[in-house]
């Protein structure tokens, strides 16, 4: 049939039986998309790493791909390597534990880091669909690291890096923070000199 050419004084007919019918699966496609898990539609395991400076949005973007993908049925968590450093008892370090320069605190960091990593590894090995490494991961060496150990697993990797340059919005991220157990003895003002 010939395009039609759109009137916007007189709207094109409206056939409802033809819209219905291009609009609804037949029989055999919706047994056919009934026959496979959403496990099944990802060809392969996902590791999502983010990237990112501190205070960036690493975690708020982490949170919503994970109710996302949740949402579409693929099985996901969020590992966050922060989380594993406060459960293994570093809460409320001092910001030279942070210092890039700081080899023994790197060492632990990078432990942190780490176990987060293995903890995403077993859920994908155990029927997971997507993990999502929630830490700065800001250094080549620890990016080729994930991507040498992922590629083995056979898993793909996509590095998701956050970048925000807007001053007022990393004070509001930085603001937010201080409702994290790292700064739950600190008065407001040393937790933000941090």
């Amino acid at each position: 049939p010939a395009p039609h050419h759109w009137n916007w004084m007189q709207p094109p007919e409206w056939n409802e039986e033809e819209e219905r019918r291009k609009h609804t699966r037949s029989p055999s496609e919706a047994e056919m998309l009934e026959d496979y898990t959403r496990s099944d539609l990802v060809e392969k395991k996902t590791v999502i790493v983010m990237i990112g400076l501190p205070a960036t949005g690493k975690s708020y973007i982490s949170k919503m791909l994970h109710r996302y993908l949740n949402w579409k049925g693929f099985k996901t968590e969020v590992f966050n390597a922060g989380d594993y450093r406060r459960t293994s008892g570093y809460t409320g370090e001092k910001s030279s534990f942070f210092d890039p320069k700081n080899k023994e605190a790197m060492e632990l960091r990078t432990k942190f880091a780490m176990l987060a990593l293995d903890a995403l590894m077993a859920f994908l090995l155990q029927g997971g669909d997507v993990g999502l490494f929630d830490a700065t991961n800001s250094n080549v060496e620890r990016r080729s690291y994930i991507t040498r150990r992922c590629a083995y697993a056979g898993f793909r990797v996509l590095f998701l890096e956050s970048i925000c340059d807007d001053e007022e919005l990393i004070q509001k991220n930085c603001e937010m923070k201080l409702n994290s157990p790292d700064y739950k003895n600190k008065s407001r003002d040393e937790a933000l000199a941090e």
